[in-house]
């Protein structure tokens, strides 16, 4: 996992909506309640899927810091969003904009979130992927 910086506040919502549309179309593509999804239907689902991770890397890669993540904090902050409701709809979508960054601060202070905690330190848009 890594954290991406972004100056962009554009970039972020685009991030945003672009991570919520492969969020539904995981969502369709795994669900149990419709069980017969036609293959054509699986394999566009897959294509939209591969173009949301190469529209989401385009619009990282012009970022102002990269921080990787190690594996024990990345289960934390899986933890968090779970156990935490601010925590959860602030990093849920794997956006945080610039102006939710002092809830989300307040938020993880008890947490060892310490490659998080940094990236938020710099105050700008932040993508989690």
């Amino acid at each position: 996992m890594r954290i991406y910086v972004l100056t962009n506040k554009q970039a972020a919502k685009d991030c945003r909506q672009l991570l919520a549309l492969k969020s539904d179309s995981l969502s369709l593509e795994y669900s149990k309640s419709l069980r017969s999804i036609p293959t054509n239907v699986l394999e566009s689902l897959a294509l939209l899927e591969e173009f949301v991770d190469s529209k989401v890397a385009d619009l990282c890669s012009n970022n102002a810091a990269e921080i990787a993540i190690d594996n024990s904090e990345e289960q934390e902050i899986f933890q968090a969003i779970k156990t935490n409701g601010i925590i959860k709809t602030t990093l849920g979508s794997g956006v945080v904009l610039e102006n939710e960054v002092p809830e989300l601060m307040d938020a993880i202070s008890n947490y060892h979130l310490l490659s998080l905690k940094k990236a938020l330190e710099i105050g700008k848009n932040i993508v989690v992927i």
